[in-house]
Order: structure tokens, then sequence, then C-alpha cells
């Protein structure tokens, strides 16, 4: 008996979360609103910053998050395919390299000149910065119309480049914790990946005629089974190497897709994914404290202006650059103007490994949800055409009054 009463206020946290995110993501859908953000904003009121109805248990739950976060990654490294990365190399690597890069290091500079950040602070901030949603984009994009035009290209490679950076800082996180440890985390680092990287290589020899039989048995919980033990596996392994477990999560997933055991791993997966990757964000938006606005305001509104329009500026210069239409070039920059998933798993990780504090990360977490919200506003203005021609006419008219 006293289990269950033990088991009690967990149950009926999770009841209240469940039921809180099904309530606010149904509202998100009718008004065309991203899910990600319903999931947010049902934290944010649930959580110990407002109502109060999340407290130890809702951490507990935030743990059920965590997986969410592994199998993202898994999922994440099952869709790059190394064709495609070929075909689209310039774009993804050049222009996409160049936006993550000059972003980061531009972000990181201020953040160490004006707030007096240590570098490898700034750097985590830069990164997060430089991240846009790809779930948010492309939605808005097939919504629209413009996935398969220039703007939807280009944003889409720019995108994929992201998600691949998103895995070198990663890697960063998990050296920069380990340094702070034992004094000398880069090599160690370097080093497990690399053994994690082969151990994988050589467990796909075992994973592919197995996944090929389970996929010719008529049995439905087989290949369940076997994606959730391949993950989880794999992210105990990255654990004991050193590495995030969803750093390995995510190399088990690139060398899987790469095979035949791709189509019955990833259909398995999802279902899964959606759920704790749900519950994640509703733990995410339980940590940001909406109360700081009276006293943060100017700071929350600064990072805003950074995610958005310094942003945008920089994407905008460096496609002009690369000679892209300057047309295509404005639009992609609106389409990307925003921080994304991987801006908030990022930070939230810095947060747990002791690399940023709250004082530093909970207006940017605020601002980042902020421009959540506003980027369909922003993608749904790109899909106007001859945006620069009326943007120019427009400011003429102005100067000429």
């Amino acid at each position: 008996m006293e289990s269950a009463s033990n088991a009690t206020p967990m149950l009926e946290s999770a009841a209240l979360l469940i039921g809180g995110a099904f309530v606010v993501v149904s509202l998100s859908v009718r008004l065309g609103v991203p899910a990600i953000l319903g999931f947010l904003l049902t934290g944010l009121v649930l959580g110990p910053h407002v109502l109060g109805l999340l407290q130890e248990e809702g951490a507990a739950l935030g743990a059920l998050g965590e997986l969410g976060v592994i199998l993202l990654m898994f999922s994440l490294g099952l869709t790059f395919s190394w064709t495609k990365l070929v075909e689209l190399r310039r774009l993804i690597f050049g222009i996409g390299g160049a936006q993550v890069g000059i972003t980061a290091v531009i972000v990181a500079l201020g953040a160490n000149l004006l707030l007096d950040v240590s570098w490898p602070k700034a750097i985590l901030l830069g990164a997060a910065t430089a991240m846009s949603s790809t779930a948010l984009s492309i939605k808005q994009l097939e919504a629209s119309g413009a996935l398969g035009h220039a703007q939807g290209r280009t944003s889409i490679a720019i995108l994929l480049f992201q998600d691949l950076a998103t895995v070198g800082f990663l890697v960063l996180i998990d050296a920069l914790q380990t340094a702070s440890a034992t004094g000398h985390g880069v090599e160690k680092g370097f080093f497990n990946v690399l053994g994690l990287f082969a151990a994988l290589i050589l467990a796909r020899k075992l994973l592919i005629p197995l996944a090929q039989w389970i996929e010719r048995s008529s049995n439905n919980e087989l290949p369940q089974l076997l994606a959730l033990f391949l993950v989880l596996s794999t992210a105990v392994g990255a654990h004991y190497a050193g590495l995030s477990p969803a750093l390995g999560a995510f190399i088990a997933g690139m060398l899987i897709g790469e095979g035949d055991a791709r189509n019955v791993v990833e259909r398995e997966v999802r279902p899964f994914r959606d759920l704790l990757l749900g519950i994640f964000f509703v733990s995410l938006g339980a940590q940001m404290d909406i109360t700081i606005l009276g006293q943060a305001f100017g700071s929350v509104l600064a990072w805003l202006a950074v995610i958005v329009f310094l942003k945008a500026a920089i994407l905008a210069a460096i496609l002009y650059l690369a000679d892209t239409d300057a047309e295509v070039s404005a639009k992609v920059a609106l389409i990307l103007a925003h921080a994304g998933e991987f801006s908030l798993l990022l930070v939230s990780l810095s947060v747990g490994a002791g690399l940023l504090d709250n004082a530093l990360a909970q207006p940017f977490l605020l601002a980042i949800g902020i421009s959540l919200f506003i980027a369909p506003l922003l993608i749904s203005l790109s899909a106007r055409e001859n945006l620069v021609r009326q943007s120019l006419c427009k400011l003429r008219r102005n100067q000429g009054r």
C-alpha cells in the first residue's frame, strides 16, 4: 500500500501533464501553431513559475523527456544519407557551414565582449543562436507551397547542416564537461567518439541480417523491441564512454540509415519518439521562468533581436555574396530567422552540464520561445512575390514624404 501511495503523485503529475498537453496542443493545431509551442506552453503554465502544479514529480517526468531527445537524435541519424550530402555539398557545407560558423562566432564574440561571458559559454550561446527549427520550417514551407522553390531547397540544405552541426556541438559540450572535471576533455572525447563509431560499425554487420529476418517475420513486437534495444543500448554505451547518450544515438542512427535495417527501425521508433519528445518540451517549458520578464525584459528583447534580426542579416549577406538572387536571399533569411528545437536542446544540456548558469540561460530560453511563436508569421511573409522590390518601393515612398 505504501508503494502505491508513493506512486500516486507521479501518476497525478503524468495525468495532468498529458491532459494539459492534449488540450493546449489541440488548440495549437486548430490555430495553425506548431505543436512544439503547445508543449512548451503546457510546461510553462503547469510549471513551478506559474501554477506550480508540476514540482518534484514533474522533474522525474522530465527524465522521460531525455529519452525523447535520444530518440530524436537517433531519427536524425537515420535521415542522413551520404548520397544526399554529396549531391547538395555546395549548399549544405558551403552556405550552411558559413551560416552556422559566422553566426556562432559573431554572437560568441559579442557575448564575450559585452556580457563578459567566458569563451566556452559564449560559443555555446552562439551555437544555439545559429540553429533554426527543421520541423517548423518544413511544415510551414509545405503549407505555403514553397518547398520545391529555390528558397525552399536552400533553406532545407542549410537546416541539414545545422542538424549536422548540432552533433559537433554535443561533442563540444561533452568535452567541456569532461575538461572541467578532469582537465583534459577534448582529446578523450575525440578518441571516445572514434571508439564508439568503430564498435557500431562492427555491430552493424550483425544487425543487417537480423533486421532482414525480423522484417520477413509476421511478429509485430519484434521490430519494436529491436528498435528500442538498439537505441537504448547505444545511448548506454555512449554514456559509459564518457559521451552524451544523444550523440551515441545519432551515430547509431547514421550507420543504420545506410543499410537495409532503416525502414524497420524508423517505423517503430517514431511513435515513441514523438510522445517522449513532447514530454521533453513540456519539462523544458516548466524550466522557463516567465517571472523574470519584469527584471530581465531588456535582456530577453536583446536576445530576440540577435536571434531574429542579426541572424537574418548574416544569412542574407552570406547568400548574396555567394551570388544567390537577392529575392531568394531575403526569403531564406526570413524563413530561418528564428531559433529551433536544437537551440533548446543545446541550452538545456549546457545548463545540465553546469556550463551555463540559469541567470544567463533563462532570458535566452524565453527569447528562443518567442522567436518560435513569430516564426510562422515570418515564413508566411517570405511567400510573397517580389518581396525585395516591394520593400524597396515602400522604403522610397517613406523617404519621399
